[in-house]
């Protein structure tokens, strides 16, 4: 019983260290943003780690590009940071 016990520790110890990151640096991501009277898109990206409370974070930067209709102009718009952990 000590030997499965000690086996299952080892597995699982394995699993948690090996653990696979979800946002290697440099990491883009992007999405359709649509309402009425003007479309886009917003980019994230993954600029760098930082500490929140003891926390080791990811921290994200997101950027708004889109057009207005009504009059046609075409805009970006820094809408900051979200962190995730």
């Amino acid at each position: 019983m000590k030997k499965i016990t000690l086996l299952v520790c080892f597995i699982t110890m394995g699993a948690i260290v090996f653990g696979q990151t979800w946002s290697p640096p440099g990491a883009t991501w992007t999405y359709s943003y649509i309402n009425v009277g003007y479309h886009g898109y917003v980019e994230i990206n993954y600029v760098g780690d930082t500490i929140i409370n003891s926390v080791n974070c990811k921290k994200l930067h997101k950027l708004w590009t889109g057009t207005e209709n009504f009059p046609i102009n075409i805009f970006s718009e820094d809408r900051g940071f979200e962190y995730t952990y």
